[in-house]
């Protein structure tokens, strides 16, 4: 891999966890993700329903809350994206 100037796999995930780490880090992140690839459905990413679960499972904290709030506010924007799919 070196001869050939390609990253290693680890270096490479290492630099796309730094990379999400620094946005996600800013005020305001929107987090997303496809529903539908085509005609099929997807599947949340692991990390997502880790995400989704951890927040769930807080409510002492606030976490059902702050979840409800991020579907919330998330219905606003795909909503804005259903709108301008229709004619």
């Amino acid at each position: 891999r070196a001869e050939a100037g390609l990253l290693l796999p680890e270096r490479r995930i290492g630099l796309a966890a730094h990379d999400f780490q620094q946005a996600i880090a800013a005020p305001e992140a929107v987090l997303s993700r496809a529903r539908r690839d085509g005609e099929a459905e997807t599947v949340p990413s692991r990390w997502l329903n880790r995400l989704v679960n951890l927040m769930a499972g807080l409510p002492d904290q606030g976490g059902e809350t702050a979840l409800a709030g991020m579907r919330q506010r998330g219905a606003h924007w795909t909503g804005i994206a259903a709108a301008l799919d229709r004619p």
